[in-house]
């Protein structure tokens, strides 16, 4: 698996940068590319931010959590950091949620409540500890730099786990072992942690991961194409655009990004729900619309056949399209 961060080697130019600002010198020289030293990074993405090629990368979160989401369709739930606040503070969080799960997740929950947990753990602890001084478990860029650096201080370390991996297991306990578990925050660190904990997390990823679908360049059709939107840069959590065609939008209308594939699976919760409604009331067919590659079919197929329907009882009609991916918004 690849690191949470990692250097792109043709981007390197040698400039020895990182190797100066490492914190903890975990960059050395291999074949005139600097690369990082795996058993020295604390990953605490540093020299990601001093890299002035680029070369020094964040391991994307993306591919790997729609794999899951595509894979797990009403089984998945986010954690999300409370710090969501200040990424997306002029979001109202009713939106922000909805937003979330209409990318496929069953439900969202504040990671604050693993932190709760967390404290209360923490105060037990204390009461009945020797006297003397003891480090926080909570942030796994500090743990893994004590370990490695400072391995005389690992016994200080309170043998509690995170707030994320405290949440997760509430999250397991509340709706099954089943559910699959997406972690979004704004540290690099998680990503590490995440590795650690595969049982319980599936994945970390960031808060500049999620708009990341679209670029410089991409169209944005809103309501059949009536609203265009050209983006003009994607900056952070925000998705800058510029209005070709304009006009007033309400709600339930459908956004079009052409030869983009959205981070969502092709089925949202209600037409999950639409579906096995027109099972139950003897539809004759089910019309599919924006379908792109078989796969999204077989999602259809998959429900039905999960409700005792072959394919003639009802049958499934789509246009296989070449670009268009929307959503609902």
């Amino acid at each position: 698996m690849l690191r949470p961060v990692y250097t792109e080697p043709e981007n390197c130019q040698d400039c020895y940068k990182c190797i100066r600002e490492c914190p903890v010198k975990a960059i050395r020289i291999e074949n005139n590319k600097a690369s990082i030293i795996a058993e020295r990074c604390v990953y605490c993405g540093h020299c990601t931010q001093v890299c002035p090629t680029g070369a020094k990368k964040i391991r994307d979160g993306l591919t790997r959590a729609k794999l899951v989401v595509s894979k797990h369709p009403g089984k998945m739930y986010m954690s999300l950091a409370p710090s969501y606040v200040s990424e997306f503070g002029d979001i109202p969080v009713g939106r922000l949620i909805s937003a979330i799960k209409r990318l496929g997740f069953a439900g969202v929950s504040e990671t604050a409540l693993g932190a709760e947990l967390v404290t209360a753990e923490t105060e037990r602890f204390l009461a009945a500890a020797p006297e003397g001084v003891y480090l926080s478990s909570a942030c796994p860029v500090v743990v893994d730099y004590i370990r490695k650096y400072a391995p005389e201080l690992t016994a200080n370390i309170t043998p509690i786990v995170s707030p994320m991996i405290a949440h997760a297991k509430i999250l397991k306990e509340l709706y099954g072992d089943d559910i699959k578990i997406i972690f979004a925050g704004p540290c690099i660190g998680k990503k590490s942690e995440a590795d650690t904990y595969g049982g319980l997390v599936e994945v970390a990823i960031t808060f500049k991961d999620l708009p990341r679908d679209v670029s410089k360049g991409d169209h944005i059709l809103i309501d059949d194409g009536l609203i265009e939107l050209l983006v003009e840069k994607v900056e952070e959590t925000r998705i800058h655009c510029v209005i070709l065609n304009g006009g007033p939008i309400s709600d339930r209308k459908g956004v079009n990004v052409p030869n983009v594939d959205l981070s969502m699976p092709y089925l949202s919760d209600k037409d999950r729900d639409d579906i096995r409604f027109g099972i139950k009331a003897g539809f004759d067919f089910i019309a599919a619309s924006f379908t792109r590659c078989a796969q999204d079919i077989l999602q259809i197929r998959e429900i039905l056949e999960e409700n005792g329907c072959n394919r003639e009882s009802i049958p499934v009609v789509s246009m296989l399209l070449p670009q268009p991916r929307c959503w609902t918004v």
